[in-house]
């Protein structure tokens, strides 16, 4: 088991060993999540929690569609499971998944007859499954409010796992490639300033302030340079507050409403994330992604399992 601690990363940082960034170190992207079909893109997708069904809107990124095509699977988890799909088995293909708050994971490709379980965590941990070492699979991952710390999953033997402190009590996980290595990051958002604080696997630590306290966290690639931008919604307006990470300054964009499940992903294929809400509507569920029609695919009682991963 390997412990990196935040004294030693912040040691780093201070004389400045960080290797600096070429031409030749072209930001490598992290696979679209929830990529069902494997077509560089994401998919909508929805689960529900009483029957177990998943519901995949494979088909459903042409952006012409106002009704989406979608496939059947079937993964049904104990009380309080949360859906966190991810390519488990590095096929290209998301798997379904699911993640009980005992510490157990369930895993299930679509063409498996059978889930597979992952006992990797403890009551009260957040998961936060990304791909922590950049080989283009997705680790199981929890984060440990309790003591701040991170435990990843990094062999599928489960032989190995690493132990990051980086957190303080009050701070949320947000995980991704905030330095465009290919790697996901630690990451954590500390209401009290407002502060997104990174552990970079490349670049080491950083801070940004970006957002309010009470605002829901949303970090995505939204400009396509291959980092995770942060940002935030504001329930109490509707607004997306987003700050890229190419310098181009901040932009906010009106969409949605503070009841809305939020599902920003790349749904296009452009490698851009796009701005999008789930509206629980009848007698369908809509998704309503910016500068896209609003596509119609949801039933009572589904969830969108793209808004399970944002804090």
């Amino acid at each position: 088991m390997r412990i990196r601690t935040l004294a030693a990363v912040l040691a780093v940082a201070v004389i400045g060993l960080v290797p600096a960034r070429t031409e030749a170190d072209a930001p490598r992207h992290q696979r679209p999540f929830a990529d069902f079909d494997r077509n560089r893109s994401s998919d909508p997708a929805l689960w529900d929690q009483r029957t177990g069904d998943w519901r995949l809107g494979i088909g459903c990124n042409d952006p012409r569609l106002a009704v989406c095509p979608y496939s059947h699977g079937n993964l049904r988890g104990g009380p309080g499971a949360v859906a966190v799909p991810g390519d488990y088995d590095g096929d290209g293909f998301a798997d379904m998944a699911l993640f009980e708050p005992a510490g157990i994971w369930w895993i299930k490709g679509l063409s498996d007859g059978d889930a597979r379980m992952v006992a990797f965590g403890r009551p009260d941990d957040i998961p936060v499954p990304a791909d922590y070492d950049g080989n283009g699979t997705t680790d199981v991952a929890v984060y440990r409010p309790a003591d701040g710390t991170w435990h990843v999953r990094v062999d599928d033997a489960g032989e190995e796992e690493q132990v990051t402190v980086f957190g303080a009590p009050g701070d949320r996980p947000v995980p991704g490639d905030y330095d465009g290595d290919g790697s996901a990051d630690r990451a954590v958002f500390r209401p009290a300033g407002g502060n997104w604080i990174v552990l970079g696997s490349t670049e080491g630590f950083s801070v940004r302030q970006w957002g309010l306290g009470d605002d829901k966290l949303v970090p995505a690639d939204y400009d396509g340079d291959g980092r995770t931008d942060p940002a935030v919604f504001r329930p109490s307006t509707g607004h997306w507050w987003v700050l890229p990470s190419d310098g181009s300054g901040h932009y906010v964009v009106a969409l949605g409403r503070g009841d809305d499940w939020l599902v920003p992903a790349d749904y296009d294929g452009d490698g851009r994330a796009e701005i999008a809400v789930y509206q629980e509507t009848t007698p369908e569920g809509r998704w309503v992604i910016n500068e896209r029609g609003p596509l119609n695919f949801g039933l009572p009682g589904e969830i969108p399992v793209l808004a399970a991963q944002l804090a």
